[in-house]
């Protein structure tokens, strides 16, 4: 209790310290502005760049850019400035220089990314905070925002918040910047391997929560649904099956089935506008809708566009359903279709549009091909009955609904 009573005392005081840094950033910028500083990975001054602590396949500076990286790309979808002190490996500024490049963008909040080492098999995180700096106590409870944060997220050890005079140096290089500042050490390349390893994104989730939460923003400005792949399926004329559309949960929060739905956009071709979420979606995680599909009955490439919505706000990219629909009498080409989707698929996006093109051509020349099989047959059995009259008409009809093919594709 008393713990947890001291925790919202600082949280309190907090938002009314950082509220007063902030609404000097806002006055200037109109957002507030956050700089992230991925640690190491600059020049030791002898043309060397400093890797920071390495364990096997793992080596700091590149945890810690690729952290820093995924945390902008959480916040810049909310109203918030964000800059990294590195982009790559710097060989023009050694870390002396951080302070100046840190301060010249006039920061509401700085956080500096590490990754801690040990040589027992530690585990955990930690923050830490300025002493005598330009404002020790937001700088506090930043550093422990940070450090609950992640710790939360893994459920790993919470080493807490503590003051740059204990480190090994007696002081760190956040100490002279212009903003309530802290050094995150985000888990042990040692003991949190894997999770340094295979869940940074959750890391900047982490990251990102605490700096929406201390700016006083909801943490939904960061929502965001990612279509997983591409859905491509083949059918015969009105043939009624069920495609799945595969959304990950980007943002956050939690996806709830109350408020969150998919809705059709275009082309539903048989399934309802819009379908419900099938249970909670914790962010990082995915969902998977089953939809319902009669397809068109003309053969070529159909595709259903659906958006995931929140109430009324679109969330996300759309996902699209792409229908492969074949002549009945080209049964053949189906199946040689479905064996090629997989290679399809594997190709990826960026080949998608050029390999639909080329199939739509094949399936029409192939439909071509079994219609005009049909018709020679049709007038050698209608000539054979003596009816020529008959045979003209039947060609028309046949001619005039491969044309109506062709435009409709």
């Amino acid at each position: 209790m008393r713990t947890a009573s001291l925790a919202l005392m600082i949280s309190i005081l907090a938002l009314a310290l950082l509220g007063s840094v902030a609404g000097i950033a806002l006055a200037q910028s109109g957002n507030p502005v956050v700089v992230l500083d991925p640690g190491h990975g600059w020049s030791t001054g002898t043309g060397i760049i400093d890797p920071g602590a390495v364990s096997g396949d793992l080596v700091e500076k590149e945890i810690t850019l690729d952290v820093a990286k995924q945390t902008r790309d959480l916040l810049e979808r909310c109203e918030v400035d964000v800059y990294l002190t590195r982009e790559r490996d710097d060989h023009s500024h050694t870390r002396a220089d951080i302070a100046g490049i840190v301060n010249g963008y006039n920061p509401t909040l700085a956080v500096s990314i590490h990754a801690n080492s040990s040589e027992t098999i530690a585990s955990g995180t930690e923050a830490w905070y300025t002493v005598v700096g330009y404002n020790d106590a937001a700088s506090q409870v930043l550093a422990a925002t940070l450090a609950d944060n992640v710790a939360n997220q893994f459920s790993i050890p919470n080493r807490g918040a503590k003051p740059e005079t204990q480190s090994l140096h007696g002081g760190l290089y956040i100490h002279d910047w212009n903003a309530p500042s802290a050094l995150l050490e985000l888990a042990f390349l040692q003991g949190d391997a894997e999770l340094l390893r295979t869940e940074r994104r959750n890391f900047a989730r982490a990251i990102a929560r605490s700096l929406l939460s201390l700016l006083g923003m909801p943490l939904g400005c960061a929502d965001h649904a990612e279509p997983q792949g591409f859905a491509l399926a083949v059918y015969f004329p009105d043939e009624t099956r069920s495609n799945s559309v595969t959304l990950l949960n980007d943002g956050l929060l939690q996806w709830d089935p109350t408020s969150i739905e998919l809705r059709n956009t275009r082309d539903p071709f048989g399934a309802p506008e819009s379908i419900p979420l099938p249970q909670a979606v914790q962010a990082g995680e995915m969902a998977t809708w089953e939809i319902p599909v009669t397809a068109p009955g003309n053969a070529g490439i159909h595709r259903q566009m659906w958006q995931l919505h929140k109430g009324d706000q679109p969330i996300g990219s759309e996902a699209t359903v792409v229908l492969i629909v074949v002549p009945q009498e080209a049964a053949d080409l189906k199946e040689e279709i479905e064996i090629k989707i997989d290679e399809i698929i594997a190709q990826g996006q960026q080949q998608l549009e050029q390999e639909l093109e080329e199939l739509r051509e094949q399936i029409l020349v192939t439909a071509e091909q079994k219609i005009s099989e049909w018709v020679r047959e049709r007038i050698s059995q209608i000539c054979n009955s003596g009816s020529a009259a008959a045979a003209l008409s039947a060609l028309a009809v046949v001619w005039i609904r491969r044309r109506e093919t062709r435009k409709t594709n």
